[in-house]
């Protein structure tokens, strides 16, 4: 079973998967490693408690894992997450949410860590994530982590990237942020969308998407991942 659904929904599901007698178990997660989430994270959607609900009914299940994955590409898109139907209480679903707004051509960038150290993150195309997720179903066992990478970058370098492809500068130039920096608008902004906003910006600074040690990559390398300035350039081909 792969959850697709948050909060309440997904407790639920994880109860009729033992009452049904699942075998297998993957909580909705496909963003960063659970280990580098704070503790009363402000974007926890519920997903801590599916986790302790898999712990405390583990002997129900032959295998649970996590599917680690990063950021999604598709965040960069045209439209947003929201344009694939996905992202809805990510509180980044619209296009130019995060990090990049690629049509106006402004960015707000979580370049630096709490240790103002430049901050890097893994992402990865939905479509190499849904490729290796199948894959996977078939594996003998489950390690209790999944882990896969399109392509890790230094945050700061998406705006060069989008500037190339593209082929035009930004309108003004990109707002560079720390990880503090973000935590402090958020504490003031006035609108519970724009805390999600800059929560997840700030989560992005302090590392909560970058992660080593791909090993659904290594587990299936002749399933070739997408390069981010691939794919950016493809989505964004035509649009004015």
């Amino acid at each position: 079973m792969i959850s697709t659904v948050s909060g309440p929904p997904q407790l639920a599901l994880i109860k009729a998967s033992v009452n049904a007698g699942v075998r297998r178990f993957a909580p909705a997660e496909f963003e960063g490693p659970p280990s580098l989430r704070q503790n009363n994270d402000p974007l926890d959607r519920g997903r801590a408690s599916a986790l302790a609900y898999l712990q405390h009914y583990r002997s129900y299940f032959e295998a649970t894992t996590v599917f680690v994955c990063g950021v999604l590409y598709e965040r960069f898109q045209p439209g947003g997450l929201a344009a694939g139907r996905l992202g809805s209480s990510t509180g980044v679903g619209q296009e130019g949410h995060y990090i990049l707004d690629l049509r106006y051509m402004t960015a707000q960038v979580p370049a630096y860590d709490s240790a103002n150290n430049p901050s890097y993150v893994c992402m990865t195309a939905a479509q190499d994530a849904a490729r290796l997720v199948v894959a996977a179903l078939d594996m003998p066992t489950w390690p209790a982590e999944f882990r896969m990478c399109g392509e890790r970058l230094k945050v700061y370098d998406l705006v060069s990237i989008a500037r190339s492809v593209r082929g035009r500068e930004f309108y003004t130039e990109p707002t560079v942020e720390s990880a503090q920096t973000l935590k402090y608008k958020a504490s003031l902004a006035s609108t519970q969308a724009e805390q999600l906003r800059l929560h997840n910006l700030a989560a992005t600074a302090d590392g909560q998407h970058d992660f080593a040690d791909a090993n659904l990559n290594s587990f299936f390398p002749h399933i070739r991942m997408t390069r981010f300035r691939d794919w950016l350039a493809a989505a964004w081909a035509g649009v004015p």
